[in-house]
C-alpha cells in the first residue's frame, strides 16, 4: 500500500517505493511503456468517516505522470507533503485525466499543457495507447 505499481509492456511489474517518502522512484525509473499505472491507499469514506482501502487504476494512456505536491518551511526547512498527483495523457485529444489526493480526492479533467495549476508538469513516462481508458478510484 502507498506504492505506485507499473503494469509494464509485456506483462512485467515494477513496484516503486512508498510515495510518502522523500523518494518515491518515479523520477529515477526508466520502466519503458506503461500498460497500467496501479496506486492503493487508505482513505475515510465520505459517507462513515471510517478509513477504507482504495485502489486508484490509470490504463490506456499515451503518456502517464506522478508528482508529490509539497512545501517547505523556511524557518525549520520541514517539509510538508500537500497533494500526490497522477495523471495521464490521452492520446489525439490533447487531454489529460487523473486524480489528486490530497485531504479528499479530486478527479482531474483538463487541457493538456495546463494540468498543474494552470501549467505544464513535467516528469511524462511513455505509455500504450489503446481504446480502453481507464482513469477510476474503486473501494475495495
Amino acid at each position: 500500500m502507498w506504492k505506485i505499481k507499473l503494469t509494464l509492456e509485456g506483462g512485467m511489474i515494477h513496484t516503486l517505493n512508498d510515495v510518502r517518502t522523500d523518494s518515491p522512484g518515479w523520477s529515477e525509473c526508466s520502466p519503458g511503456k506503461i500498460e497500467q499505472l496501479n496506486f492503493s491507499f487508505l482513505g475515510k469514506d465520505p459517507n462513515t468517516l471510517k478509513e477504507s482501502q482504495y485502489d486508484l487504476c490509470l490504463s490506456g494512456m499515451d503518456e502517464y505522470n506522478f508528482f508529490v505536491e509539497a512545501s517547505r518551511s523556511l524557518l525549520n526547512n520541514s517539509i510538508r507533503i500537500l497533494g500526490f498527483w497522477f495523471l495521464g495523457k490521452i492520446l489525439k485529444e490533447n487531454k489529460v485525466v487523473g486524480f489528486v489526493i490530497k485531504d479528499r480526492v479530486f478527479e482531474i479533467n483538463t487541457i493538456n499543457g495546463i494540468e498543474y495549476s494552470g501549467c505544464a508538469s513535467s516528469g511524462w513516462k511513455p505509455g500504450i495507447p489503446n481504446s480502453k481508458i481507464i482513469f477510476d478510484i474503486a473501494r475495495r
